[in-house]
């Protein structure tokens, strides 16, 4: 699994997913650090990696944004679980 790791992350957060052989890209190590989280969605998607952050703002643009309905649907997920 290839992942990307928002700028807001921990460095021992990062440095144990890639100890547990996660490839992992950070932010601020791929010129990304201080951009719009649009734009770190868009290189995510583009290279095909995984976003993970602490950072609410992904969350509304899940539910919101360029990304609705490619997020996990609540309801669903409530009633399945």
């Amino acid at each position: 699994m290839r992942l990307l790791a928002d700028e807001n992350l921990h460095a021992g957060l990062i440095q144990g997913l890639r100890k547990a052989n996660f490839e992992v890209l950070f932010v601020p190590d791929i010129d990304l650090a201080g951009h719009k989280d649009r734009e770190i969605l868009e290189y995510a998607e583009k290279n095909d990696l995984l976003v993970i952050s602490g950072d609410k703002d992904f969350g509304g643009l899940i539910e919101f944004g360029i990304l609705w309905g490619m997020g996990v649907d609540r309801k669903s997920a409530q009633q399945n679980g």
